[in-house]
């Protein structure tokens, strides 16, 4: 055997927290609005494949609406994304045949 592992950590505001329940806990109670922004920014950026600009803000609100109704299913950020004007329309650089 070796030595317990301590998973218990300081977080802003409040008392300490152990392990990944306590993580969620956190999260959930004092950061998950920004927790859900920075999920859907990363994910919509990533599926279009580019930075995003002040005109996907109407996108990520819809995002973040439709999520809150599904009770947070990521499989609603999936579809919403995948359904979207701006993914469907998305530019493709294909490389050229030699």
């Amino acid at each position: 055997g070796g030595k317990p592992v301590d998973a218990s950590a300081p977080f802003p505001g409040g008392p300490d927290r152990t392990g990944l329940d306590g993580l969620r806990s956190y999260v959930k109670e004092k950061r998950q609005k920004d927790f859900l922004d920075n999920v859907s920014r990363k994910l919509l950026s990533y599926a279009l494949g580019r930075t995003l600009q002040p005109s996907d803000d109407v996108m990520l609100a819809t995002m973040q609406k439709k999520l809150a109704a599904s009770g947070y299913k990521v499989g609603t950020l999936i579809d919403t994304i995948v359904t979207s004007k701006p993914f469907l329309n998305r530019r493709r650089d294909y490389p050229q045949p030699q």
